[in-house]
């Protein structure tokens, strides 16, 4: 059974995985590699919030993770909650936070279309 798994998964003709499913981990390797060093180099234990609970209190001066956001670099305007439950556009900003000019290339050429087409689109009167 095993080894079924295993042929699996290394087979070269998979289906590609989606693209908010590569963002998704991309996100969280992220978190483990880059955040989760930074918090243990300077003694921070990570607590995210609830992200509808983190969206009322994120511009506020006295929220409970206004903190440990600053300490460790969270980018602003991200709610400061597991990457893995952010929305996408906020997903985009977490990476480029803490990987700038680094997002998954499925992401990075649906941009590139969509503003090929933006511009396409544009009529001047």
């Amino acid at each position: 059974m095993k080894n079924l798994i295993r042929r699996r998964k290394q087979n070269p003709k998979s289906k590609p995985l989606p693209p908010s499913k590569r963002l998704r981990l991309e996100a969280q390797r992220v978190l483990k590699e880059r955040v989760q060093d930074i918090a243990d180099k300077k003694g921070i234990k990570l607590r995210f919030c609830n992200l509808k609970e983190c969206e009322n209190h994120i511009h506020t001066l006295d929220s409970p993770c206004a903190n440990i956001r600053m300490e460790i670099g969270w980018p602003p305007g991200v709610p400061f909650v597991h990457p893995h439950d952010l929305p996408n556009k906020a997903k985009l900003g977490f990476l480029e936070a803490y990987e700038p000019g680094v997002s998954p290339p499925d992401i990075q050429h649906m941009d590139n279309m969509q503003s090929s087409c933006e511009g396409l689109l544009r009529i001047d009167l």
